[in-house]
């Protein structure tokens, strides 16, 4: 990992620890009106890779009741291989189990889906700037899942997570088509 991207990473996970877990609970629910207008974008009932937030992420939990087909990540291995199951009702709790590093994984008997089929991803991240650079937690999953990633490449966030100076990027890295926040839909060219 370059030094750049690690200190960028530090200084984005100091910041998210120093947030009361209040305010993330109030930044969620501004997020849901912006995540429904993003969603809006999808043909209803295609296939969308989401994710089960961590307690200090932005949470997608509002989108699930909706007319989608949510693809969620298991972790294969922990050299950044994942793959994505179909969850036909996202909001059972008996549809997951605690996977790696704790963080809820669709259970086996749910269908595992291409990501040629998927029409979007909603991608967790911990900085981004304003050319669609997605700054992730160091380990490659979602740069090695969004290779040859046909849909819309959509990154969730608040807004403290926005970087005024440009993110370090490597040639792995794969930039995002919008990033949904409390306030907004950013769109990237």
């Amino acid at each position: 990992m370059r030094p750049a991207k690690k200190e960028r990473r530090n200084y984005y996970r100091s910041l998210q620890a120093s947030f009361p877990m209040a305010q993330f609970e109030a930044w969620n629910r501004l997020l849901a009106q912006k995540l429904e207008s993003a969603l809006a974008k999808i043909p209803e009932n295609s296939y969308v890779a989401v994710y089960q937030a961590r307690p200090r992420e932005a949470n997608l939990q509002s989108l699930f009741s909706k007319s989608y087909r949510f693809c969620f990540p298991r972790v294969l291995s922990l050299d950044g291989q994942m793959e994505f199951r179909w969850v036909k009702n996202p909001q059972d709790p008996q549809q997951f189990t605690a996977g790696t590093w704790g963080i809820l994984e669709p259970k086996e008997q749910n269908p595992v889906v291409k990501k040629s089929e998927m029409s979007a991803g909603f991608l967790p991240l911990l900085a981004f700037d304003d050319h669609g650079v997605r700054l992730g937690n160091g380990k490659g999953f979602y740069d090695r899942f969004l290779d040859q990633f046909p849909g819309l490449k959509l990154g969730v966030a608040f807004e403290w997570q926005f970087s005024p100076d440009p993110l370090p990027k490597e040639l792995h890295d794969h930039s995002l088509d919008a990033v949904v926040t409390e306030y907004t839909v950013r769109y990237f060219s």
